[in-house]
């Protein structure tokens, strides 16, 4: 896997973020707390979404060679971004109705 796309897939909560704030920058009253709020809930949403998705890939065991755990780990990385993609997008969007000026108050 490209050291890029690794780099991307791990600081996905943050390009997120940007995108939802330049897509609600006109609705949202609040804008720093938009930022902060959803900064702060897709890393804690990457933090529990990144242990369960090497659970599932990292293969246990001892004298696995350096290809098999390099494999496991990218796939779990993998996971954990397709994860906070998902969950991250309604959070979000809940997110970004909840501040904006005709949200519900």
């Amino acid at each position: 896997m490209n050291e890029t796309l690794l780099f991307i897939l791990i600081w996905l909560p943050v390009l997120m973020v940007v995108a939802g704030t330049a897509l609600y920058w006109r609705r949202v009253k609040a804008r720093a707390l938009f930022v902060v709020v959803g900064t702060l809930s897709l890393f804690g949403l990457q933090g529990l979404a990144a242990p369960v998705a090497v659970g599932v890939f990292l293969p246990s065991g001892g004298g696995l060679s350096n290809a098999a755990v390099h494999e496991g780990f990218y796939s779990s990385v993998q996971l954990s971004a397709l994860l906070v993609l998902c969950a991250g997008t309604a959070v979000l969007w809940w997110l970004g109705r909840s501040l904006s000026s005709g949200g519900a108050q």
